[in-house]
């Protein structure tokens, strides 16, 4: 049926060449296949694309640099190019003393925010599939100590060739524009709100330059799970009016027109091999304060009543990422130093702005609660129980520091032997902290 369509397009394509004048033909058509070659190419891609609905498959596509490398259609909506950055040097706590790493300054990736039509995305992914080729940023400059994005859906074959395992989903809406938010890592709060919400700031922002804007002609794609509090803040940023979808992990879901903005930064995982800052995580502080601003300027943050005390502990369960083996021990020392004890988890995103408008001191074992610096006050202080196994980076949270003027302190823990990632098991030299504890 599909070559048989093919061919019924190629010979209309044909008689149209012919009914063109021949001065026009000559002068701006040297064969008809300029004609017919964009209509097969696009009618193609979108069968493709928008036909598979089988239950899942695995895909062998050519991995393209960048959206224009891609058999698509696309226009260029916004761009800022040869950017940079600074980060504060970080503070380490060591034997009592601290310590200072070196600022950092390195170049950022270039921003661009394309309108493209006939293609599909991929559930907690950044690829971007048209034909036989896929775009997918970060994957271009992966090196061999760096974690596979989402093993679960992709499989390096070589430099450039990659299968995909999806599974297919319908589309839902006809003659829509979306917005794909889908990223690795979307559904952690710390990367929504660095990788995630700088790009839905900065595309409708972009968007509601045109008078023509109206917010009911886009759907917002973002990935499954995702926590309440990290939709708080979509509608904070666009409002309730928006339609948004849940894209599963590994789902290709097909798109007539969707805005895309590329990565305002490069989450290169490296859980094992030693870190290089200021390529791998190097967080970029204007999309930071595009978020914070925005944020701030849609919501008051209302005073915390839930305690008087400034000094907060930011509990979490002890079976995660990066576990403490003596944190009962821990918690007792902050006890005694008069810290409440919070579950950031249990929070509404407004109640969280409200907590680290209030406190003076957080403290806690690293992880996503500490994306809330972003929201502190001017001069707060923040100590960070940081892994201090080869692989650490110590860079990841001192942006939102110093966007916010945080006195950030990384208190480092003792690895277990013979662990060597940043998310193995650790244990905290009480001694020390307890002394610690008396200076803040």
């Amino acid at each position: 049926m599909v070559v048989k369509m093919m061919h019924k397009i190629k010979i209309i394509s044909k008689m149209t060449y012919v009914l063109i004048p021949r001065i026009i033909r000559q002068q701006f058509l040297d064969d008809p296949v300029y004609i017919y070659k964009d209509i097969l190419k696009n009618f193609v891609n979108k069968y493709k694309l928008k036909n598979n609905n089988q239950d899942n498959g695995v895909l062998t596509l050519q991995l393209a640099e960048n959206i224009e490398e891609l058999d698509c259609t696309y226009e260029i909506l916004y761009k800022d190019i040869n950017r940079d950055n600074y980060i504060d040097g970080p503070k380490i706590r060591i034997d009592n003393e601290d310590y200072y790493k070196s600022k950092l300054h390195n170049d950022l990736p270039d921003i661009k925010i394309y309108k493209i039509e006939n293609v599909s995305v991929i559930g907690l992914s950044d690829a971007v599939i048209a034909g036989s080729k896929f775009s997918h940023h970060e994957l271009n400059l992966m090196k061999s100590h760096h974690d596979l994005k989402r093993p679960e859906v992709f499989n390096k074959i070589n430099e450039s060739q990659y299968t995909i395992a999806v599974n297919y989903k319908k589309i839902s809406k006809k003659n829509n524009i979306y917005i794909s938010l889908l990223k690795e890592h979307s559904t952690n709060y710390f990367h929504w709100t660095t990788e995630g919400l700088p790009r839905l700031v900065l595309i409708t922002d972009t968007l509601k330059k045109s008078k023509d804007f109206n917010i009911n002609n886009y759907t917002l794609l973002i990935d499954e799970n995702m926590p309440k509090q990290c939709k708080d803040m979509i509608s904070l940023i666009v409002g309730l009016d928006i339609d948004i979808i849940d894209v599963k992990m590994g789902e290709s879901f097909f798109c007539e027109q969707v805005i895309y903005c590329t990565p305002f930064w490069n989450a290169l995982d490296n859980t094992q091999g030693l870190p290089t800052p200021s390529k791998e995580f190097f967080v970029d502080k204007y999309g930071l304060n595009l978020v914070k601003d925005t944020i701030l300027k849609n919501y008051k943050p209302k005073k915390f009543k839930q305690f008087n005390s400034k000094k907060v502990y930011l509990q979490r369960l002890n079976n995660k990422l990066r576990p403490i083996t003596n944190i009962h021990q821990v918690e007792l020392l902050l006890h005694k130093a008069d810290f409440e004890f919070v579950d950031v988890g249990s929070l509404s995103f407004e109640e969280q702005i409200e907590l680290f408008q209030h406190v003076d001191i957080v403290i806690g074992v690293s992880g996503a609660a500490f994306t809330n610096l972003l929201f502190m006050k001017d001069g707060a202080k923040a100590v960070n129980f940081y892994p201090s196994v080869s692989s650490t980076n110590y860079y990841i949270f001192q942006p939102l520091a110093d966007v916010s003027n945080v006195d950030l302190t990384h208190f480092l823990t003792i690895p277990n032997e013979g662990d060597n990632s940043i998310h193995g098991k650790s244990s905290i030299e009480l001694e020390n902290l307890e002394l610690y504890l008396k200076e803040l």
